[in-house]
């Protein structure tokens, strides 16, 4: 499935329509505190689709066995578009205004993080920490690569 905001609601049409959906687009209404927000899903099931996404490496239980995508899953012309994606899902962007120094925080499996820093040449640039048995947190010092990924 696929749920998006309400501002996105012809993205949600368009993936509808390239799935060639049967099902109804369902608008969710969410209320917290004193907000309201609408977002809208496109859902489908099929067996061909969740074994290719297997195979691509979406696996159940992610969280806890994702390795780092090598090139054939994600071309590198994709890349950043990858990591910008992945940040927004576990991951944060900061800017220490004492210290004048931007830093990104990002968590996953070590095998993941690891293979980030390898194949986005950040090895110098960041540093590999454990959260707790399974989880690491991996940090990204630096201005350079912040502006590069707001620049895309």
């Amino acid at each position: 499935s696929l749920d998006l905001k309400e501002e996105d609601l012809e993205t949600i049409k368009a993936f509808h329509s390239f799935c060639n959906n049967q099902n109804q687009i369902r608008q969710h209404i969410i209320k917290r505190k004193d907000k309201v927000f609408v977002s809208y899903t496109s859902s489908f099931s099929s067996k061909k689709t969740k074994e290719n996404l297997i195979a691509l490496g979406c696996v159940p239980q992610k969280s806890l066995k994702l390795t780092f995508p090598n090139e054939l899953i994600v071309p590198d012309r994709f890349l950043l578009a990858f990591v910008k994606g992945y940040i927004d899902g576990d991951g944060s962007i900061q800017y220490d205004y004492q210290k004048y120094r931007y830093r990104i925080t990002i968590v996953g499996t070590k095998a993941f993080l690891m293979g980030l820093q390898k194949r986005c040449h950040l090895e110098e640039h960041s540093s590999l920490s454990s959260t707790n048995c399974q989880i690491y947190s991996l940090t990204i010092s630096g201005k350079d690569f912040v502006f590069l990924l707001k620049s895309f």
